[in-house]
């Protein structure tokens, strides 16, 4: 999230300092508490982990958590009730619905990599990048916008020119000293 990242250059600095508790506090704030770890694990462990044991570790998850992500959740997904899913499930199709994808730039879970290839199964969609954005990008007045708009009329968003304008991380480095 945007808050997390504003804050993780302190957070390792003070870590190289023998202070882990900014560390420790991210690592924290990363579980949102509204999130159900079993309903995560439920979807998380049948799709993504299921599909990513099978490749490589250098093709797991790529960006900038490479294989982290994959292994973060591998105890729990090698123990974790599920069933597969369905072999359909997996083949690309094409649908005429419209569709709009919206990637954050510095999202490690689901890279813009991804939107686009999921836009090209709709011929009527739109793939939208946020170029300071990461996992949750919906929250900005501007982007809830757009997503009324296309909601209101079914079609792709006019460009809009707030995405370009959003605030790059301001990194926290620690009181002045």
């Amino acid at each position: 999230s945007r808050s997390t990242a504003d804050l993780l250059p302190f957070a390792i600095e003070e870590a190289a300092r023998d202070n882990w508790a900014p560390i420790l506090g991210l690592s924290i704030a990363a579980f949102d508490e509204r999130l159900s770890m079993g309903a995560q694990f439920s979807a998380l462990c049948a799709e993504d982990w299921r599909q990513a044991d099978a490749l490589p570790p250098a093709e797991r998850t790529g960006q900038l958590m490479k294989d982290g992500y994959y292994s973060f959740f591998s105890p729990a997904c090698a123990i974790w009730p599920m069933d597969p899913l369905p072999a359909e499930m997996l083949k690309p199709f094409r649908s005429n619905v419209p569709a709009l994808v919206i990637s954050g730039a510095y999202d490690p879970v689901t890279p813009p990599g991804l939107g686009v290839q999921t836009v090209a199964q709709f011929p009527n969609g739109r793939h939208l990048v946020v170029p300071n954005g990461f996992h949750g990008n919906s929250a900005p007045r501007c982007l809830a916008r757009m997503i009324g708009r296309f909601i209101e009329t079914l079609s792709p968003p006019p460009d809009d020119d707030c995405i370009a304008r959003m605030p790059s991380p301001h990194f926290f480095m620690g009181a002045p000293e």
